[in-house]
């Protein structure tokens, strides 16, 4: 009996028959549940293009939803229910709740369909499966109907020549850290004056990525270099029949591939904003066609991978006539909150960047440099109303914006890098000590000059934009429309006169600016280097800040297509 209780002939066979029947279980569960995941999606997109088509005629919601589950293969007791109503897209309400049955704050029609099938289970029948062997999956798709527009605000970019594009070749080469970017005006030019069909840049963005066969969400949720958004332009503009300037353009997009390290990308959900159509598939709907526009979409793109611009340097340039040059420095770039470029019902919000930066303007031949600091305020702008009347062609969509405050000041910035891009904290700035003078009875005092111009950004200001009527055209992609525009208060005149009346002068020792202000050296000072060289500041800031998308004063608008009635999937 004790040989027996030893004996171990026979162990592996028991062994082994415990591991084939283990891996039966496992072989059989693969089975089954890969059955029901294949089974669930096609449930799930039968369930989705019901939504489609009853969003498309609500009165009729019920029978055009069973109608496209029967073509699917789907039995009329496979359609759950049908609910009309309607959805809200606030990001300030829980996903689960934006849907509700009652009309509420112009949010658009939606339905709702739930669905529900069985399934047989082979293997796992005992474990999953019902008292009958078969086991229930279900399905849930809320499909909207919106009236939908596209909306891009920043500057428009007139005739550039040769002395401009050194200038905005100086920003870009501060921007990013001392790059010689070398665009010429003809390249600026082109940019200028292409646009990009948004559809086809974000296919192409998503070919890069590896996310094609995904949705836009997926898309959004990725990050891509600059060279990652320059190249699906090239695609873009590269198609056939592709016209003179955009060979041009993409020659400019070429010559700034590389210019950003590829470690510091973009999240491209600041970059574009989607709004409702986030859930479509990649490459439609057609309703996110609108045009971009290429010098635009480069400028936003460097601007977003440089961050904070950690990475700014100085940049001198002659400015046009050849009697002054100007140092700059882009100081700081703080990037939107939200997106630069916005497809969407109405509510869909685009902003431009906040910014500071650092001049001195110096007379060819004279040693006083005479230093200036700007801050520039994020705009902001946002689809008000969209009215579709009878179809698109009679299409009216109002914008409602606000054009970026300014401070422009004479005067010097004490403040270290860091707090210069502390935007959440002013920026001290003191008088610019330029010379000092002989006083009688006192002796050598010093001056000092600074001025304050302020810009405020106004109220909100309302433009209408139409497809045939009066005012600004909304566009036909990819050609983006014509601009609209709002202004900014507080600037009755140009921002060189605006500071040069509002001139003082401090001394060292203090109490002394009387005294000083008759004095020749100050008033030759005055005559001969201050007053010719903000004679020259306009429009050297102006096309300065082209290069970086804003204007001081102004901010234009664009609608670059407008969609009636189209629907599209929300969660």
């Amino acid at each position: 009996m004790t040989g027996l209780l030893h004996h171990q002939h026979g162990a592996v066979s028991v062994f082994t028959a415990g591991i084939l029947l283990l891996l039966t279980g496992m072989t059989g569960l693969t089975i089954d549940v890969g059955m029901l995941y294949l089974k669930r999606r096609q449930l799930q997109a039968a369930t989705d293009a019901a939504a489609f088509a009853a969003v498309q005629n609500p009165a009729a919601a019920v029978a055009s939803a069973g109608m496209l589950l029967a073509q699917n293969g789907y039995a009329a007791a496979n359609l759950g229910s049908v609910t009309a109503g309607y959805y809200c897209a606030n990001a300030a309400i829980a996903p689960a709740s934006r849907f509700t049955a009652s009309p509420s704050g112009g949010c658009p029609p939606a339905v709702r369909v739930e669905s529900n099938a069985e399934t047989p289970l082979f293997f796992t029948r005992p474990f999953l499966a019902g008292n009958n062997g078969w086991h229930t999956i279900r399905a849930t798709a809320t499909a909207v109907r919106v009236d939908a527009a596209a909306l891009r605000a920043g500057t428009a970019v007139a005739a550039i020549n040769t002395s401009d594009a050194l200038l905005m070749n100086a920003v870009f080469d501060s921007v990013l850290g001392g790059s010689n970017v070398g665009l010429t005006a003809a390249h600026y030019n082109a940019l200028a004056g292409v646009d990009i069909g948004a559809r086809g840049l974000l296919g192409g963005l998503a070919a890069k990525l590896g996310v094609s066969g995904g949705t836009y969400r997926q898309l959004l949720a990725s990050s891509a270099s600059v060279d990652d958004v320059l190249d699906a332009a090239i695609g873009v503009l590269s198609a056939p029949g592709a016209t003179a300037d955009a060979a041009v353009a993409i020659a400019g997009l070429q010559r700034l591939r590389g210019t950003v390290p590829a470690s510091r990308t973009i999240a491209l959900a600041k970059l574009f904003n989607l709004g409702v159509w986030q859930d479509s598939a990649v490459t439609g709907p057609a309703a996110i066609n609108g045009g971009l526009n290429a010098l635009q979409l480069a400028t936003a793109a460097i601007q977003l991978a440089n961050g904070q611009n950690a990475a700014a340097s100085q940049q001198t340039v002659t400015l046009p006539g050849g009697t002054a040059r100007l140092t700059l420095e882009v100081s700081a770039i703080e990037p939107p909150q939200d997106a630069w470029f916005g497809f969407g019902p109405e509510g869909t919000t685009v902003h431009t960047a906040q910014m500071r930066l650092k001049l001195a303007m110096q007379v060819i031949g004279q040693a006083v440099q005479l230093p200036l600091y700007i801050e520039i305020g994020s705009g902001t702008a946002r689809i008000a109303d969209i009215d579709c009347g009878i179809n698109a062609d009679g299409a009216r969509v109002t914008v409602a914006a606000r054009s970026s405050a300014a401070d422009v000041y004479i005067g010097t910035v004490s403040a270290g890098p860091a707090a210069i891009k502390n935007f959440s904290a002013p920026v001290t700035v003191g008088p610019a000590w330029l010379l000092n003078v002989n006083v009688p009875l006192v002796g050598t005092v010093g001056v000092g000059f600074s001025a304050h111009l302020p810009i405020g950004g106004g109220a909100e200001t309302s433009v209408i934009f139409t497809r045939n009527g009066p005012g600004p055209a909304i566009g036909t992609p990819p050609a983006p429309g014509t601009k609209g525009q709002v202004a900014s208060t507080g600037l009755a005149g140009s921002i060189g006169s605006g500071l040069l009346s509002g001139l003082t002068i401090a001394t060292s020792p203090a109490g002394l600016g009387g005294v000083v202000a008759a004095l020749s050296p100050v008033t030759s000072l005055i005559n001969t280097t201050i007053k010719p060289l903000l004679a020259l500041l306009d429009p050297a800031l102006d096309t300065l800040l082209k290069a970086l998308g804003v204007k001081l004063g102004f901010m234009d608008l664009w609608v670059p297509g407008v969609r009636c009635g189209v629907p599209a999937l929300v969660t």
